[in-house]
């Protein structure tokens, strides 16, 4: 007789699971260097049954890189994915600093490696008047924008430019018709503020990567915004992230579309079904 643990992990491993929110390396990497994490990912994701994963490599804690660094970085993920690709799937970083380059790396990406979306990171806030245009950009080339986000308290806030839940609202309202996905509620910092006030704001969605290990957080995001608005993700913590999603109080209705999300997989155009 199988335990309720044994059941669950068997249901993880025999339904179809996306993961929308991993990185290979992060920063100044070569292709060369990104193969070997390349590798390493694929074989964990076979070995827990994870099919698919969107992966990125971005500039971390607000830097300025120049383009021909987003350049390298944006073409190792891209290769990567190139090698595996049924399993990896590439998001194209830019810095909407840079104006009409990021618009021509974005084209050249979709062009080279088929990227479904784009990273953004803490360069600025999501909603900063300097990314409208790339929002709607987004919208208009079914491209869904992945958002570092995180609220922290001000004593310990090391960037001003960190998204939050409120930063995302604000674009969400000025962009309604751009698919966003506020990025990691576990990953730190107070998930509690980050769930709430995203109820009226249906094209944003929320994966659940990250280290921390609160009780109920799955179950508090189901009850805010519902499954059909969560994505699995693991942001460098498979273990964390796939207990979280295996315990949660939820049906399994809710958490297999938590692990498959099919709506946003039409929006992009196809994937696990």
């Amino acid at each position: 007789m199988q335990t309720e643990f044994e059941r669950r992990i068997n249901f993880f491993r025999g339904n179809p699971v996306t993961d929308w929110h991993e990185h290979l390396t992060f920063g100044e990497i070569t292709y060369e260097q990104s193969s070997e994490y390349a590798k390493r990912i694929t074989a964990d994701m076979k070995l827990c049954g994870i099919d698919k994963t969107i992966v990125t490599n971005c500039i971390t804690g607000g830097k300025r890189a120049s383009m021909d660094v987003i350049r390298t970085g944006n073409d190792a993920i891209g290769k990567c994915a190139l090698d595996y690709p049924d399993m990896l799937y590439p998001l194209v970083f830019v810095d909407p600093f840079y104006k009409e380059e990021a618009f021509k790396e974005i084209e050249r990406c979709k062009k080279e490696y088929n990227v479904i979306g784009v990273k953004l990171y803490d360069q600025y806030t999501i909603d900063d008047d300097i990314q409208d245009e790339l929002l709607q950009y987004c919208a208009e080339n079914k491209l869904f924008v992945l958002m570092h986000a995180g609220y922290f308290p001000k004593a310990t806030n090391s960037n001003s430019a960190t998204t939050n839940s409120v930063h995302m609202m604000n674009a969400a309202r000025k962009h309604p018709d751009t698919v966003m996905i506020m990025a990691h509620i576990t990953g730190g910092g107070d998930w509690n503020h980050q769930l709430r006030g995203l109820e009226n704001c249906p094209n944003v969605y929320v994966d659940i990567a990250g280290s921390v290990l609160d009780s109920d957080v799955v179950e508090s995001l189901v009850a805010h915004i519902g499954a059909n608005r969560i994505l699995f993700g693991t942001d460098g913590s498979f273990s964390a992230s796939i207990g979280r999603l295996l315990s949660a109080n939820i049906t399994d209705d809710e958490r297999k579309m938590i692990m498959n999300n099919t709506n946003l997989w039409d929006y992009v155009g196809g994937g696990v079904k």
